[in-house]
């Protein structure tokens, strides 16, 4: 399957384009972006949950795409429990 992207319906006048997903079945939502009010889509691909992403890759709503997510781990209390 080759590349995958999304365009400017008013093409040569507009030129705008954006990279989807390779081998994914893509679906626009309804509901724009909250952030920067552009579509977006829902992502299906085999064997993997599906997402909905903004098709614009400088979104700030994909700052954190790619990073590790830091988990606390629960503070142990210094008290044993006592039991008579």
């Amino acid at each position: 399957m080759g590349k995958q992207f999304i365009g400017c319906s008013s093409y040569p006048n507009c030129r705008n384009a954006y990279p989807l997903p390779g081998s994914a079945f893509i679906t626009v939502m309804e509901k724009p972006c909250d952030s920067c009010k552009k579509p977006v889509i829902n992502v299906v691909r085999k064997g993997m949950r599906p997402f909905s992403m903004c098709i614009d890759p400088n979104c700030p709503s994909k700052a954190n795409w790619g990073k590790h997510k830091v988990t606390e781990k629960p503070k142990e209390s210094g008290a044993l429990d006592a039991k008579n």
